[in-house]
């Protein structure tokens, strides 16, 4: 899969090197970012006004010939998402911004919500430039600006 500047999402069949469906980003807010989880059951879209839009596993389907519609828009951060990554058994979603500092939530894919509880207002992020989770999804590691990585341990998932 491939992301145009014109929030145009295009999946490739690698095998015969072409384009097999292209459709554009609900809303079309100036999309950047774009990840899938492992599964392939969810896809994310960042924009540059700070809305995730979350697809279902029709997204990447070549046979769909509708354009799939968001399980849900999430709204949380306000500035550019230059981040989105799912952990390994596609429970969890980190989505960033780089813009302002602290601009980063957690979002329980199952329920669709933001976690409410973490990171706090004094959570030291700073401008997160990269997440990841470990294999568990018992840490996740949060890069930054600074050129700190700092590692947090996520209680109920290990």
């Amino acid at each position: 899969m491939a992301l145009g500047e014109d929030a145009e999402v295009y999946v490739w069949d690698v095998g015969e090197r072409r384009c097999v469906r292209r459709w554009k980003d609900e809303g079309g807010f100036g999309s950047r970012v774009l990840s899938g989880d492992l599964g392939g059951n969810y896809l994310a879209v960042g924009s540059k006004s700070g809305i995730v839009n979350v697809y279902g596993s029709d997204a990447a389907s070549t046979s769909a010939i509708e354009r799939p519609k968001p399980l849900k828009a999430i709204g949380n951060l306000t500035t550019s998402i230059s981040t989105a990554h799912f952990n390994r058994d596609s429970q969890l979603l980190a989505i960033a911004s780089n813009v302002k500092k602290d601009q980063m939530r957690l979002i329980h894919l199952p329920s669709l919500t933001a976690f409410s509880n973490w990171p706090t207002s004094s959570t030291p992020l700073g401008h997160v430039t990269s997440v990841d989770f470990s294999a568990g999804s018992e840490f996740v590691a949060v890069g930054n600006n600074r050129g700190r990585v700092l590692l947090y341990h996520l209680k109920d998932f290990a």
